[in-house]
């Protein structure tokens, strides 16, 4: 009875430590896995950060360097940097790395002179429609085009971070205005 006894005891006390060995194995597991699922992430982000490094890089070089011509009129590319930054004020996106200028009457004004001293010349721009449709909206205080404005430059500009989602609200906006331009 007593070596049944001792028996038992050492069948307990060998089941306790598959038990142990299955759990301290099992944890041990999990934290490996774990790990690899922390620095997988950090390793994405990174290579995230490095793509959309590039792209802005990309975006960059697609802007040419003279702003004006040798009337002193604004490139097509500029006129489009201008009114995509002017955009940025308006909508939705996650990121707005192009840059940031303010909406004002005045601008509105300067460019729809632009684009009246260019009509029916040799200068006018490619996309002058597009270009006048826009600033005639702003030019009443008519906004909701900023997204499809936003947007179509973007993609004439070969653009992969930062596609605009939507309007921002009159709140998001003025903390825009407040963060960018004041």
């Amino acid at each position: 009875m007593r070596q049944q006894s001792k028996l038992k005891g050492m069948i307990n006390l060998n089941l306790y430590r598959w038990i142990i060995a299955i759990i301290g194995g099992t944890a041990i597991l999990l934290g490996g896995v774990f790990l690899f699922l922390i620095f997988s992430d950090i390793n994405e982000q990174q290579q995230k950060a490095q793509e959309q490094a590039k792209e802005q890089e990309k975006f960059e070089e697609k802007v040419e360097a003279v702003s004006v011509d040798e009337d002193n009129l604004p490139t097509e590319s500029f006129f489009q940097d201008m009114l995509h930054k002017m955009t940025h004020q308006k909508v939705r996106s996650d990121e707005k790395w192009a840059g940031h200028l303010r909406i004002t009457d005045e601008r509105i004004a300067e460019m729809q002179a632009v684009l009246n001293n260019i009509e029916g010349t040799s200068k006018e721009y490619d996309h002058f429609d597009f270009y006048e449709r826009t600033l005639k909206a702003w030019g009443r205080g008519d906004f909701d085009n900023a997204v499809e404005v936003h947007n179509t430059i973007w993609d004439w500009k070969g653009g992969s971070v930062g596609k605009a989602k939507g309007l921002l609200s009159k709140a998001e906006e003025k903390q825009y205005i407040e963060t960018h331009f004041e």
